[in-house]
């Protein structure tokens, strides 16, 4: 009976991936391969050729590395993605103290975003209604991570109408 032919997965984003993990957590191949219980080509050849890897040593890089299989294998991620999973690894092992400041740091950069999106649309005079509306959101959660508990929407509509 003949094979059905079938297209072979690449692996090479998943290879690029578990390289960058290795690299960024200083591992030397060398030392990951004696871990493993495998050979350093082995490896080599899956970070850099996109080696299909034997089942349990997929399984194993995954969890070593906190590397999320939904963003190779399925078209629409239903879970975190490999960023994600490494963030949520190094916060498992923080402090309290840590979390605090970790937490602190996230809501300056997401206010920093929301106020650059917000000087964006004034710039560029914003005139759809829609995009009045969704500015005006924009506004009133600068306003609320600001410490101001609404804004005036007539205000906002002349500031962003001109």
């Amino acid at each position: 009976m003949a094979k059905r032919p079938v297209e072979k997965y690449d692996f090479k984003a998943f290879g690029e991936a578990i390289k960058a993990a290795r690299t960024g957590r200083k591992e030397s191949r060398k030392q990951v391969s004696d871990e493993m219980y495998i050979s350093p080509r082995y490896l080599a050849n899956i970070e850099n050729k996109g080696q299909h890897p034997s089942l349990q040593i997929f399984f194993e890089l995954m969890l070593r590395y906190n590397i999320s299989v939904d963003q190779f294998l399925l078209d629409t991620p239903t879970q975190k993605d490999t960023k994600r999973r490494q963030l949520d690894a190094l916060l498992d092992d923080m402090s309290d103290n840590g979390i605090r400041i970790v937490t602190a740091t996230a809501k300056e950069i997401s206010e920093v975003e929301i106020t650059k999106e917000v000087i964006y649309l004034i710039h560029n005079k914003t005139k759809s209604f829609r995009q009045i509306v969704n500015s005006i959101d924009v506004l009133e959660k600068v306003a609320q991570a600001n410490g101001f508990t609404q804004i005036d929407e007539n205000i906002a509509k002349e500031v962003l109408c001109g």
